[in-house]
């Protein structure tokens, strides 16, 4: 083979490097139109072996020489099948247009070496060569040998001479023009796995960033956000191209600014771990928003800016159940103030010196149990309501203001001196006064106390405030208690004539008894007032009830039922009406035990209750009713004989008859 010769197979080889540039671009349109260009593969690979096919080397007029069997081997052995037949195909026409004497040998070469390629490519699975290099010199030795041994298929003219030209090129140049051809197209195949695998692990991070149920931001080392996911801007109601405008600074208030910067400055000179706090992010619409926010730093290698990355977690709903415990466990419901656990732990935070003199003023609200059973609870909620408003505007500078126990208040202020105090109690006693509930005029207690020595626990200052309180409480609690009972029986006797006249009749009556049954004044004297308040209890019925026409439903009775006990707790609260209020409890009660509220039997319960239930049934069977006429006298009397030991008393009922016909 001479030196021209050589050359021209040279510069042949040479186009085989546009398989790489091929290769490039091919990868390009693949990735850029997310689809597999097989096809398109093919037919540009054929066009490039019909290109080096076009400027072959000529050894003999007809006979042809060029890279072919490279070019379509590595077709087989890299790009597959597909690529392969198409080209194959392509080449095959081409050579069989150029015709001449070799034609049947360059068809040949072309689909022994589509079909070398091919093989090769599904054996190199299961065949392990240490070396890549080895594998590819190893192919190319054996394409071009089946090379050689197409020369067979030359007219015997031209065979040995054409065999002679081309046998060192083929053995020596062509195998390590396939190693270097198909190192570099198995190189940017490893570049365009590599660059698929990072752009499909770049999809799977971004399709994870943008869908994760928490918001990530990521900021430069300034604090200017760079970009975030979706949720990040949906939870904040800005857009993401306003985030980007913006950094975390412009989402926090203003006092915790400094705070913030100095905290991520310690974190970008590694001075701190990433850190994870509860914060509040101002939202757009400037409400504020809880978050559980983690701050992380996010190193990148040498040439380039680390980043801070910001996650947030929606935990607002959390933080407000948090508040609301926080609230239920400090406060008192009916009254918004602070309740006896924070007043404790919070007068022990202000018992410093700083402080002193600290007052403590205590403020015991008169009547509410009795307010509670006259009317019911809602009207004793109205009476502390009332009361926490009064503390609330008139002691607004103290330091602490707490419902301590059912009807008790505290008022703690510091740096205040005895004189001061006592002002402020005047002014509270005066705000009292002007208010009212149910027509009963608020009425409290006051103590107080001044803690003005470190050296005496604050407690004992407390106690005695206490003490004090219960002093004043001792005499106002009767006097209020009375004033009470007198209101509640004229409001019950201004809301229902029938029971004012009922009331007093059964009054009449018991005092009749009472006198026939040679009791001594004073006994006569209180059985007639417990007479005239054995239906006290009944303040607390529904007007519904008490006036309905017709019988009472089985729940409606009830309620009547419970006014003996009502009644009872309302009198036992003050010590002049207490033994009274023994007879009022018992008044429905029953000879034969089937009475109520204690289901008492015979003597059990008291005589002059004993007393009252004759005086009240006498009257109620010679009253009109709404749903039946009056008894006559006779016919009651015959009702009260009708009923002796199991209703009634024998011995009283037997004293009242005679004494109703005598008279």
């Amino acid at each position: 083979m001479n030196l021209d010769t050589f050359f021209q197979l040279l510069n042949n080889a040479e186009l085989l490097v546009f398989l790489s540039v091929l290769y490039q671009i091919m990868q390009y349109y693949e990735e850029k139109f997310k689809r597999n260009l097989v096809y398109i593969n093919g037919f540009f690979l054929g066009s490039i072996g019909v290109i080096l096919m076009s400027i072959p080397v000529r050894l003999t007029n007809g006979t042809v020489f060029d890279t072919r069997s490279i070019l379509i081997s590595l077709i087989g052995l890299i790009f597959g099948f597909i690529p392969s037949i198409i080209a194959t195909t392509m080449m095959v026409l081409y050579r069989i247009y150029l015709s001449g004497p070799g034609m049947l040998m360059g068809v040949m070469v072309i689909l022994s070496s589509c079909f070398i390629g091919l093989y090769w490519r599904k054996i190199a699975k299961h065949i392990k060569i240490k070396y890549a290099w080895l594998s590819l010199y190893l192919f190319g030795i054996a394409v071009h040998i089946a090379m050689l041994a197409c020369t067979l298929f030359l007219p015997n003219a031209i065979r040995n001479s054409t065999l002679q030209a081309i046998l060192y090129p083929v053995l020596i140049i062509y195998p390590l023009a396939t190693v270097v051809v198909g190192k570099l197209l198995q190189f940017q195949q490893e570049l365009s796995e590599n660059h698929k695998r990072i752009s499909a692990a770049e999809r799977k991070f971004h399709s994870i960033f943008d869908q994760a149920k928490i918001g990530i931001g990521y900021a430069d080392l300034s604090g200017k956000f760079i970009d975030m996911n979706q949720m990040f801007s949906d939870m904040l109601g800005y857009s993401r191209d306003e985030l980007k405008q913006m950094g975390m600074m412009n989402l926090v208030d203003q006092e915790d600014d400094q705070n913030e910067m100095d905290r991520i400055t310690k974190l970008k000179r590694g001075e701190i771990p990433d850190f994870t706090i509860d914060k509040q992010l101002r939202m757009k619409d400037r409400s504020l928003l809880w978050v559980n926010l983690t701050v992380s730093l996010v190193e990148f290698e040498k040439d380039q800016e680390n980043h801070i990355m910001y996650a947030i977690v929606d935990i607002d709903e959390r933080k407000k159940v948090d508040e609301l415990m926080i609230y239920l466990t400090t406060h008192d419901q009916p009254t918004d103030m602070y309740n006896r656990i924070y007043f404790e732990e919070k007068l022990k935070e202000m018992d410093v010196i700083e402080n002193y003199p600290l007052a403590i003023i205590l403020i015991s609200v008169n009547g509410l149990k009795l307010l509670n059973d006259a009317y019911g609870s809602k009207t004793g909620d109205i009476l502390l309501k009332k009361v926490s408003k009064i503390l609330k505007q008139t002691c607004a500078e103290s330091a602490i203001q707490a419902r301590i126990s059912g009807n008790e208040f505290s008022i703690v202020y510091t740096e205040m001196d005895k004189e001061r105090t006592i002002e402020i109690i005047q002014i509270l006693r005066k705000s009292f006064l002007d208010e009212s509930v149910e027509h009963i005029q608020l009425s409290v207690s006051i103590g107080y106390a001044i803690q003005d020595q470190q050296k005496i626990k604050i407690f004992e200052t407390f106690k005695l405030a206490k003490d004090r309180l219960n002093k004043e409480n001792l005499i106002d609690k009767t006097s209020m208690a009375s004033r009470t009972i007198d209101i509640i029986m004229n409001s019950l006797f201004e809301k229902n004539s029938r029971e004012m006249l009922h009331s007093k009749r059964v009054s009449q009556l018991s005092e009749f008894i009472a006198t026939h049954l040679h009791l001594d004044e004073t006994e006569v004297n209180k059985i007639k007032i417990a007479g005239l308040m054995h239906d006290i209890g009944k303040i607390g019925i529904n007007d519904s009830i008490l006036n309905k026409i017709g019988k009472l439903t089985v729940e409606e009775w009830e309620e009547v039922k419970r006014h003996s006990e009502v009644g009872y707790r309302i009198l036992s609260s003050a010590n002049e009406f207490s033994e009274i209020a023994d007879y009022i409890l018992s008044h429905h009660e029953r000879w034969d035990g089937k009475g109520y509220p204690r289901g008492l039997k015979g003597e059990e319960s008291h005589p002059y209750s004993r007393i009252i239930t004759i005086a009240d049934s006498f009257d109620a069977m010679t009253s009109e009713r709404t749903y039946r006429k009056a008894l006559s006298i006779r016919e009651a009397i015959e009702e009260i004989k009708d009923n002796v030991g199991t209703q009634f008393d024998p011995h009283i009922a037997q004293v009242f008859i005679d004494a109703l016909l005598e008279k």
